[in-house]
Formats: C-alpha cells, sequence, structure tokens
C-alpha cells in the first residue's frame, strides 16, 4: 500500500535530505541521468533527479523562503562565472551524495572566472553543506563564500564543506563572516581549507558568538596569513587542526572572551606565530597544542596579554631545540 509522507526519505541509495516536514527539494544535476537518459535543464520542474534544473541558481531562485526547502546538488562540476546568491531565510543548499567532515564532495562548484566571489549569502538561517568549491583563478582580493555580503545573516551554518583554492591569487580569502552586518552565532563546522591564500576564516567585528569547530586547515603553494582571523566577542575555536607557514594559526584581533580548546597548531615558516593576540584581546585556551619549527616562533601573544588578563594553558609545545615543555605564562613576541 502506497502511503505519502511529508518526509524526504532515502530507501535505495538516493538522497536522504533532511526531514523537513513542509519543505520541498529542488535538484540540481550536472549529468544526464543514467536510467532514463534525462537531461538536467533549467526548463525542468526541479523536483525529481529526471526533472532536474541544470544551474545551482535556478535551484535557489525556485526555493521559498521560511519553510525549509532544500537545493540538492547531485554529483559532478558545475562552473559559475558569477556569485551563486542566497538571499532566502531558511534554505539549505546541500550536495546530495553525503561524504562526511573534511572530505571532498563529488558535487563541484568551480570557479575559473576572475574578481567573483563563489558564494554570497544575504538571509537567516542558512545552510550550506556537503559541497566542494574549487577556485583557481589569480584574481585578487575575492573571498569564495562571503556571509552578510549585504544583509545580515544570522545563525548561518556552514558544514562539511571542502574549499580547495590552490591555484588562487596570494590574497583570496576562503571565508568571510561579513563585518557590515553583524551575523551573530555562524557556525562553520567539518569544513577543509586547503591551500588558503591570504586569511582561511575571517569574523569581522560585530559578529559575536561565532563557533569554528573541527576544521582543517593547509597552507601550500602560498604562504596565507592567518588560518583564522576573528574580532568575535564570545567566540568559540575548538577541535581545529591548522598547518601554517604564514603570520599565525590564530590572530585574536581585539576578541574578548574568546575560548580556544583542543586545537593542533603546527608553525612550519621560519616566522610562524601559533596564536597571534591583540593587546586588548582576552583569550581563554585550553587542551591545545603547538608544534613549532624554531623555539623563538613558538608563540602566544606578540603584545602583552596582562591588561586585559587572559588564561594560557598549552598542553605542550614540540619540535623546538631547545625543547619547551608546558606552556603556563604566556610569551611577549614569541620570546
Amino acid at each position: 500500500m502506497a502511503r505519502n509522507t511529508p518526509y524526504h526519505v532515502n530507501l535505495s541509495g538516493g538522497f536522504s535530505g533532511h526531514n523537513n516536514p513542509g519543505a520541498a527539494v529542488w535538484y540540481v544535476g550536472a549529468q544526464v541521468a543514467v536510467d532514463d537518459g534525462a537531461t538536467p535543464s533549467d526548463g525542468n520542474d526541479g523536483r525529481s533527479p529526471q526533472q532536474a534544473f541544470a544551474t545551482i541558481q535556478k535551484g535557489l531562485d525556485a526555493a521559498v523562503a521560511g519553510r525549509g526547502d532544500i537545493v540538492a546538488v547531485l554529483p559532478g562540476s558545475y562552473t559559475i562565472t558569477a556569485a551563486l546568491t542566497m538571499t532566502k531565510a531558511d534554505v539549505t543548499l546541500m550536495g546530495a551524495h553525503y561524504k562526511g567532515p573534511n572530505t571532498r564532495n563529488p558535487a563541484v562548484i568551480v570557479c575559473a572566472t576572475n574578481s567573483v566571489e563563489m558564494l554570497a549569502i544575504d538571509a537567516a538561517d542558512v545552510t550550506v553543506s556537503d559541497l566542494t568549491f574549487d577556485h583557481n583563478t589569480a584574481t585578487a582580493a575575492v573571498t569564495l563564500i562571503d556571509v552578510g555580503d549585504t544583509t545580515a545573516s544570522p545563525a548561518c551554518v556552514l558544514r562539511n564543506l571542502f574549499l580547495d583554492m590552490e591555484g588562487s591569487a596570494t590574497d583570496t580569502d576562503g571565508i568571510t563572516i561579513n563585518g557590515d552586518t553583524a551575523s551573530t552565532s555562524v557556525l562553520i563546522e567539518g569544513c577543509t581549507l586547503h591551500d588558503y591564500d591570504q586569511d582561511g576564516i575571517v569574523v569581522a567585528a560585530g559578529n559575536d558568538e561565532s563557533i569554528i569547530r573541527g576544521c582543517r586547515f593547509y597552507d601550500i603553494a602560498n604562504t596565507g596569513q592567518y588560518a583564522i582571523t576573528t574580532v568575535s566577542d564570545n567566540g568559540l575555536i575548538e577541535d581545529c587542526t591548522i598547518q601554517t607557514a604564514g603570520t599565525a594559526g590564530i590572530h585574536a584581533n581585539v576578541a574578548l572572551e574568546l575560548m580556544i580548546r583542543r586545537c593542533n597548531i603546527f608553525c612550519t615558516g621560519a616566522n610562524t606565530i601559533g596564536v597571534l593576540m591583540a593587546a586588548l584581546a582576552t583569550v581563554h585556551t585550553s587542551e591545545s597544542y603547538i608544534t613549532a619549527m624554531a623555539a623563538g616562533n613558538v608563540v602566544d601573544f606578540t603584545t602583552s596579554a596582562t591588561v586585559p588578563s587572559a588564561t594560557i594553558a598549552w598542553e605542550g609545545i614540540d619540535g623546538t631545540d631547545p625543547t619547551i615543555g608546558v606552556l603556563t605564562t604566556a610569551t611577549v613576541g614569541g620570546t
């Protein structure tokens, strides 16, 4: 007996989606469907894989704000020549096949056009998950994903995204929580920033209570500036792995009550600092590790941590000569 259900279920390996009662799923496909030869087209209705749209923006435009609609991107490569825009609240953009955190997803968005952001988010309660963003243009001063580009985007979630920035220009940022719109309570979780070029994640002033959790940062071809730079009050950075040859792994720029815990920072540059903290910032750390190539570059604070006070609890600093054990006192200027 057939039975209708408002939930999107998965019985045979297809899109599992989210259980959003009353929501619609809009499919986007890059390839001809194997079973019946159906071709993706923006002239389709987008309501099934066999009637998939051809472009991601068409799916985002079709979604209805406020009811939990999902734009499900089927495996394949999608080249964009202009930024994708999300302007409707409570919409999810996601890869149709779940691969998990810190993993390349077979739904790949490719930017091959200079001076183009890849995704601009201007709505509340937006979720973007399980996608690969491939940015390989030698263009200047852009960010791949801009949260709160022109309108506040509170409670935005970026989860399990793989940002491949190898081939980008040296001043390209990965993810920016914009300082003009106060997008509070943004969660960035399970993301990988492969060869971030300038800054991996930027949290500008006014975007408080941000959480960066379980992310990985790799500084390979270009020497990135900061893996994470934040001015977020009451922000949290936890369970992140950072490899950097640039200025610093984490830059606390006048952030108040920033918490860092269970992070591993590998400083491979000759003058790389693990945590660079502005004089007015307040940072509390615990259960974290720094591995540095040289004792003088180990780092914590390049300015005094006494006004206001900050707690230091790095469990160990390895790879230095001479060896440094547990660090319980803030250093100044990497000394």
